[in-house]
């Protein structure tokens, strides 16, 4: 088809008819999920909180003992010298 887009609109008709989406894409549209109670809601978003925290902690004390390790290992080359 000479001219014709390459791209077309979703759900746009073809040759073949029109598009059809999945069954499990249609189940799980933002529209049709299961919702959520305002308390679980809140303690997901407390557990989030606290999972952030418990990954900054970590990154700073293997920091710390990343530089840690550069000052021992200073230190005793220079205790040698």
């Amino acid at each position: 088809m000479p001219g014709a887009s390459i791209y077309q609109k979703r759900g746009a008709k073809t040759e073949e008819g029109p598009r059809r989406t999945s069954p499990s894409a249609w189940a799980s549209s933002p529209g049709r999920q299961k919702k959520v109670s305002p308390l679980l809601e809140e303690e997901y978003h407390q557990y989030r909180l606290m999972y952030n925290r418990l990954l900054q902690w970590r990154f700073a004390n293997a920091r710390a003992e990343s530089s840690l390790a550069t000052v021992n290992r200073a230190a005793q080359v220079f205790s040698i010298d």
